[in-house]
């Protein structure tokens, strides 16, 4: 596959070279945006549409100790909140089929270990993403801290002194 490459000029465009600079352009889109009648994304509402909203670890190693969804489950407009409890299983443990150095473990929502942080411990899925944002403060998560500690520091052996650290 061969790449289209246009030469580039690297020398500054002076104004009067360039008829558009200073000038108004229309916008196709300006009249409806102003007036309030242009359609974005968001305005797509479908029936069988949901949406999801992460619950994030703020801590970067540990376990989760309980996790409580009845009060964001009982809200209306919330169809699930998952977690590692009722999340389908992966096959092969998250392992998938491939040589290495591609192998990666997938670990999302699959145990109560948190490995880093901002990893995902719950998804909330609602009717719109207004539902999902307001049941995530009715998710109770309770965390236990572990010990961290930097692999690159133990991963560099005894060459590296432990006057730098």
């Amino acid at each position: 596959m061969q790449w289209n490459r246009r030469e580039v000029s690297h020398e500054p465009v002076e104004p009067e070279q360039d008829h558009r600079i200073g000038q108004p352009f229309d916008r196709t889109d300006g009249v409806l945006k102003v007036t309030g009648q242009a359609r974005y994304s968001a305005d797509n509402n479908d029936a069988k549409l949901t949406h999801a909203v992460l619950i994030t670890s703020t801590i970067a190693k540990g376990r989760i100790a309980s996790i409580d969804t009845s009060r964001a489950q009982a809200l209306p407009g919330v169809r699930l909140v998952m977690t590692y409890q009722n999340a389908m299983r992966l096959p092969n443990g998250g392992v998938p089929d491939a040589q290495p150095p591609a192998v990666r473990k997938l670990t999302l929502l699959q145990t109560s270990e948190v490995r880093y942080s901002n990893e995902p411990m719950a998804v909330v899925i609602a009717d719109t993403f207004e539902h999902a944002q307001g049941a995530v403060r009715y998710v109770d998560i309770s965390a236990t801290k572990a010990r961290y500690r930097t692999p690159t520091i133990s991963a560099c052996g005894p060459r590296i002194s432990r006057r730098i650290i």
